[in-house]
């Protein structure tokens, strides 16, 4: 939770007194991160039980919850300009990466 809500390594995570962590998770529960707030408003509860033990790949696991999840939050429009640019840009780097 840690490292997903502040961005952090494990090793500063590790760094931390465990007052400090014990101050952010009171913090937290007043004011929860953004993807604590987004799953609970989208109602959103991950993959199903015994879901990986049907045997598909990781790949149609991780569509399997986008699909979920874009159900849930229902059609988007077109994204803001700065959203395509950054997805514009990751994909010409996947497109290098791959061809490297």
């Amino acid at each position: 939770m840690l490292v997903t809500s502040t961005g952090w390594s494990f090793p500063q995570v590790d760094a931390l007194p465990l007052p400090e962590v014990w101050e952010l998770f009171e913090y937290w529960n007043g004011w929860p991160p953004a993807h604590v707030l987004l799953r609970g408003f989208t109602g959103y509860t991950g993959l199903k039980a015994g879901a990986s033990e049907k045997g598909a790949s990781e790949k149609e696991l991780g569509a399997a919850e986008v699909s979920e999840l874009s159900a849930m939050l229902g059609p988007a429009g077109k994204a803001p300009p700065h959203i395509a640019e950054m997805v514009a840009w990751a994909e010409q780097m996947k497109t290098k990466i791959g061809n490297a």
